[in-house]
């Protein structure tokens, strides 16, 4: 395989990206000063507002809104394919279903700051850790969905709970009673560097009646791999101490002698993903709609999209132990290529989740009411590299501190042999990560035709999800679970003992030396309105209030005899095995937003609008007693301008936002002892982070036959305060390790800028015997992204990239054929940076060169 990194180029990604955008302007100037006659626009009709249906374009918020038949020009799959393409929206991606989706840079652990909806469905992620439940959010297939909505900004009184910085609606299409339709979709690709992807999807809309019809729609796809694994398969002569280093207590599995940058472990990434969705909509009158729709959906993944191409130097212990330690108590774990894992372990995902949803929506001629329900469970399981900790918990046992130390072990004792949590230096986390939710809204929205409308809603949540983690002992050639008479013969007797005496888990499932258990409800009430009057025909104004209140609660038991080393090492007791205290909390306050919107024409309108949002706090694992046992929520405050404008009778779009967003009493994750994390609040200001920025949008109707659009966005999000001054705020400064982050610095995983454009061409008369087509090129360009706050690590940062894409399709009435190239330069890009106590500077690269072709065809009543 490849493992060449692109360096060398002719232009920047700056001086490429401003050449795109100067070409592409040149051509639409001249095309709008020679052509006549040609058509506005096509708007899209957009939901988001919750007061019916309004053009994007008119609607006086910052929202973008891409339609379905863009996403498949586009070539879009999932989330990823066009999130890099809307302005100030980005992704955290770790893979299929571990996605953590950013909107105006607010990026920290915790609950989701952006808000993900499925029609009218409320989606919540399941959280790869407690607390966390911003990680993995979900990805469905985006196969028949009419469009995408994203609202920038915060929505809070409208959309609740984490949209503190936006929030993204998919929109699928619904059943039809008026036509038979149906399609069939299938493609293939093959990659510049790995395996091969192919899909097949159908759909199909059926009347039953006048007023019924039933809409199904399934799909199958593999996407293969590109990652190997350089640590994985090698012979069993590599594994063993590090013939390197000069300390016995580091050891580094394979030796270097091995790490050849060659592999028997090759395309871990490769995953499948099938699901589908069937919706039955009855219209018993022109009033009243009545839709029912199931979701399901599965995915199974071999491995991580995560390569080590930057390598770690890894702290380990505290004081004490680093006074004891010989290497002063920092290992580090070698650098790979591009697109090649590390992984000490085998780290396979399966998700697999059902939504059941029904809605209600009538026309009472002076107000429309909606009634939306919906359950959803998704359960998931996936397994994680964990053997740094191991290797720290090695550093604890080699300075005496931890109770299983041998006779003749320690410093300045002999060389050090057993190993309390893995003998092979391996272990891979499960987590078995189960949710279930349940929604439900009702709202009326007035439609007078006079000067004063209004909205007013209830919403009501219940979500419980359970973690079950389990560490267990990876064998050093597969990363996969150890045998048990493996675990026993490297394991010294005296260790075997210890272990035993300390866990009784131990006695039934040897594989397990870690678990833990637990189980967060969440319930949520809140009711919201919103008020808007028009002061003259051109002025109107609007306030708008939200009330909430959330209970939530946490049951938890953990076994962790391994952590009694620490308890003993600052004098607390021993006693790790056991039901956690459960620590209810509860909270309730209110929201508001007031906005001004002045439209001095048709076609010109500004805005300024100050709202706030939230993300709810929660409960701790209280593992040990000085962990907080619950957290509050944090507050998002947004000032924003903003400018919407048409031109040249609708053939040019020019929208603009500037904002400032201070996020109040933030929630922060912080360390015990590099072990145990928990959330905690930054109480030490008011504005513990800013964000600064603007968006720029311009799309246009160039021609007949070409369009043409792009967006820049521009973000400093930085900290206002320095982490270890939270802490010492919250009176937790002698037991927690601050996270790093200084006054001034930035959010990590955060562009300071970032942009895309489009170029989008019709055939009228298409070649090789079609009745139309069309070329298009995309292009997405963004800076250099901080993704490590760790002041005791060096500071790293993602490098800035370009990535562009080509499609093209021929249509010959029933049946189309395209042909689309993605990521057409292989540009080995780092798209996101993970990093933390279980893993090492983790990149998720971007897929390599992609070519491939795709069928459709169309039956039924299609004209």
């Amino acid at each position: 395989m490849s493992a060449i990194k692109h360096s060398h180029r002719s232009c920047s990604p700056t001086c490429a990206f401003g050449a795109f955008l100067a070409l592409s302007m040149t051509m639409v100037n001249a095309a709008v000063a020679q052509e006549s006659g040609v058509s506005s626009i096509e708007e899209i009709v957009v939901t988001a507002s919750k007061r019916g249906e309004t053009s994007a374009q008119d609607l006086a918020m910052s929202i973008s809104a891409i339609r379905g038949e863009t996403l498949e020009a586009m070539g879009a799959v999932e989330f990823t394919d066009f999130s890099r393409s809307v302005a100030g929206l980005d992704v955290l991606d770790v893979g299929p279903g571990q996605k953590r989706y950013l909107v105006r840079g607010l990026n920290l652990p915790g609950e989701s700051t952006v808000g993900l909806y499925y029609d009218n469905i409320t989606m919540t992620g399941t959280g790869a850790e407690a607390g966390d439940f911003g990680r993995n959010q979900a990805d469905l297939d985006l196969f028949d969905v009419e469009r995408v909505e994203v609202l920038r900004g915060p929505q809070g009184t409208q959309y609740g709970a984490n949209s503190v910085s936006g929030v993204v609606r998919i929109i699928t299409n619904k059943p039809d009673p008026g036509a038979f339709l149906g399609k069939v979709a299938a493609s293939g690709a093959a990659k510049a560097d790995g395996d091969a992807d192919y899909s097949v999807k159908g759909m199909v809309n059926i009347p039953l009646s006048d007023n019924v019809a039933v809409r199904g729609v399934g799909y199958y796809s593999e996407i293969g791999g590109f990652i190997d694994n350089v640590q994985l398969g090698k012979d069993p002569s590599c594994y063993g101490v590090d013939p390197a280093t000069t300390n016995p207590e580091i050891v580094l599995l394979p030796g270097p002698g091995c790490l050849d940058g060659t592999s028997n472990v090759r395309d871990i990434n490769t995953h499948t993903r099938a699901g589908g969705r069937v919706s039955l909509q009855w219209t018993p009158s022109e009033q009243t709609r009545v839709l029912f729709q199931g979701y399901y959906q599965d995915i199974d993944s071999d491995g991580r999209n995560a390569t080590h191409p930057l390598g770690a130097v890894n702290f380990i212990g505290t004081p004490p132990v680093v006074a004891l330690r010989s290497d002063n108590g920092f290992f580090t774990t070698p650098a790979t290529g591009e697109r090649q894992s590390a992984a000490l372990s085998h780290e396979p995902y399966e998700e697999e989740f059902w939504i059941a949803a029904f809605e209600l929506e009538h026309d009472f001629e002076w107000a429309s009411a909606t009634i939306a329900a919906s359950h959803m469970e998704r359960d998931s399981i996936t397994r994680l590299d964990s053997s740094k900790p191991a290797r720290l918990h090695r550093s604890f046992q080699v300075v005496g501190l931890g109770p299983w130390s041998e006779a003749g072990v320690g410093p300045g004792t002999g060389p050090f042999r057993g190993a309390i949590i893995s003998p092979f230096d391996r272990v891979s986390l499960m987590q078995d990560l189960e949710s279930e939710v349940t929604n439900f809204e009702a709202r009326l929205a007035s439609q007078h035709d006079g000067r004063f409308n209004f909205l007013a809603g209830l919403f009501y949540q219940d979500n419980v999800r359970a973690l079950d983690s389990e560490g267990r002992i990876a064998d050093p050639s597969t990363g996969r679970d150890a045998a048990q008479t493996d675990i026993v013969a490297a394991f010294s007797p005296a260790s075997l003992a210890n272990f035993t005496a300390a866990s009784a888990d131990w006695q039934t499932d040897p594989f397990t030396i870690t678990a833990r258990q637990s189980e967060n409800t969440t319930e949520t009430l809140a009711a919201y309105g919103e008020v808007y009057f028009d002061l003259t025909e051109n002025l109107e104004i609007m306030g708008g209030l939200r009330w909430f209140e959330t209970d939530r609660s946490q049951d938890s038991a953990i076994i962790t005899p391994f952590a009694n080393q620490i308890l003993i090492q600052f004098g607390s007791p021993a006693g790790m095995v056991g039901p956690e205290p459960n620590t209810p909390s509860t909270e309730s306050d209110t929201l508001f937003k007031s906005q001004i919107t002045y439209r001095p024409t048709d076609d010109h309108q500004i805005y300024f609008q100050v709202a706030e949002g939230y993300r709810a706090g929660g409960v701790n694992a209280t593992i040990v007693s000085t962990i907080p046992p619950s957290y509050e929520s944090d507050q998002t405050l947004n000032l924003e301008l903003g400018a919407k404008t048409s031109w040249l009778d609708g053939r040019l779009f020019t929208n603009l936002s500037v904002y400032q967003v201070d996020w109040d009493n933030v929630q922060f994750e912080a360390s015990y002892t590099q072990q145990f994390n928990a959330l905690v609040n930054c109480t030490e200001r008011s504005d513990g982070v800013r964000a600064k920025g603007f968006e720029l949008e311009i799309q246009a109707q160039a021609t007949e036959n070409l369009d043409f659009g792009f967006n820049y966005t521009s973000i400093d999000a930085e900290w206002q305060v320095d982490s270890p001054d939270c802490l010492t705020a919250a009176g937790l400064a002698d037991t927690f390790e601050p996270p790093g982050q200084l006054n001034g610095d930035s959010l990590i995983g955060v562009p300071d800028y970032s942009g895309s454009a489009y170029l989008h061409y019709n055939f009228d008369s298409a070649p090789l015997g079609a009745e139309s087509g069309f070329v298009r090129f995309d292009l997405m360009y963004q800076g250099k992204v901080k993704v490590n706050d760790d002041d005791l690590d060096e500071n790293l940062s993602n490098p800035s990239y370009v990535l562009a894409n080509a499609n093209a399709v021929l249509d010959y009435g029933k049946f189309s054929v395209g042909v689309f190239i993605r990521n057409i330069a292989d540009e080995e890009a780092h798209l996101s940076l993970f990093q933390g106590l279980q893993s090492d500077n983790r990149v998720t690269p971007s897929n390599p060169r992609t070519i491939g072709a795709n069928f459709t065809y169309n039956f039924g009543d299609y004209d």
